[in-house]
Parts: C-alpha cells; sequence; structure tokens
C-alpha cells in the first residue's frame, strides 16, 4: 500500500499536479469524521495527515513525536487537528 502511495505521489509531482516530498511513513487509518488516516516519520519529524472529504495528503513538518502520540491519543481526531496541527506547522499537499 505504502508503494501505491509513493507512486501516486510521484507520478502527481512529475505531472504538476502536486509538489510534497515523497511519503515516507505508512498511512493508519483512524476513526474519524475528517481524516482518513495519519502517519509520521521521526526521522524527519513529518506528519502525514490524509483528509477524508478530498483524499489529499498533507504533509506537516517539524512536529514533534508527543505531537504525533497526542493526535493518535485524541477522542477527536477532526478537533485535534483543527486545533493543534492546522495553521501551527508549515505544510505541502
Amino acid at each position: 500500500m505504502t508503494k501505491y502511495f509513493a507512486l501516486l505521489i510521484a507520478i502527481l509531482i512529475l505531472t504538476g499536479c502536486a509538489s510534497t516530498s515523497p511519503l515516507t511513513a505508512d498511512l493508519q487509518p483512524i476513526d474519524s469524521s475528517a481524516i482518513k488516516a495519519l502517519g509520521y516519520d521521526d526521522a524527519s519529524q513529518t506528519l502525514f495527515v490524509q483528509m477524508l472529504s478530498t483524499m489529499e495528503i498533507y504533509a506537516y513538518q517539524d512536529v514533534p513525536s508527543e505531537v504525533y502520540d497526542s493526535f493518535m491519543d485524541a477522542k477527536s481526531k477532526g478537533r485535534f487537528y483543527a486545533e493543534k496541527i492546522k495553521g501551527k506547522y508549515t505544510s505541502e499537499k
């Protein structure tokens, strides 16, 4: 599945439809009405968020692992995203 996402992102970058760096983490499906999946790369401290409505994947840079852990533990992932992630970290689609 990860190879599929990496290939899809590579195609989008090459065709000019996206400018994000390659996906470097496995996305884990989560129970949320707004977010389809989350992933995290420890080495680069990059958080990946796949939105349910658009299926787009956002890469958030310089996110501490503690924030990712709190995100995964949050009762409401959508609320955590809106309050603690969106607009707080640099991101790319």
